[in-house]
């Protein structure tokens, strides 16, 4: 008869066979214990963190130290297309994580990125206010 075997059974789909791997979780990982989600901690950021203004990124910081790591990204609508803000965010991210020796001090940080710094800088502009607030701690 054509049944199924033995080592099918439970099995829906052709993807319950498939085992998914551990997630990277290295000191280069910027998983969601990095994300500051929670309302009333952004809310306490505008109102009681210090503001670093640069080129193209306005940095907001609270708690140096005594918090951990977290980060906020807003884009402006005006700045582009959703790709466009994505791309954006995935850079910001991508310098923190590769680089988050230089933002040890901890704290919680809202990043809003206020001008478009262009194709061509867009990459070295963002991380150049970045790497000028991380020193200006």
């Amino acid at each position: 008869m054509g049944g199924r075997s033995s080592k099918d059974a439970g099995q829906k789909g052709a993807s319950a066979s498939r085992r998914r791997s551990p997630r990277n979780k290295g000191e280069y990982s910027f998983g969601r214990e990095y994300s500051l989600k929670e309302d009333l901690a952004i809310k306490r950021v505008f109102r009681s963190g210090r503001k670093f203004e640069g080129r193209c990124l306005v940095i907001y910081h609270y708690g140096a130290g005594s918090l951990p790591l977290k980060v906020a990204l807003k884009v402006r609508r005006n700045i582009g297309s959703s790709p466009r803000r994505n791309r954006i965010k995935r850079i910001i991210r991508e310098i923190i994580r590769t680089n988050k020796n230089k933002f040890k001090h901890g704290g919680h940080l809202v990043i809003s990125v206020i001008v478009d710094p262009g194709d061509e800088t867009l990459f070295e502009a963002i991380e150049k206010d970045l790497f000028d607030f991380a020193q200006a701690r």
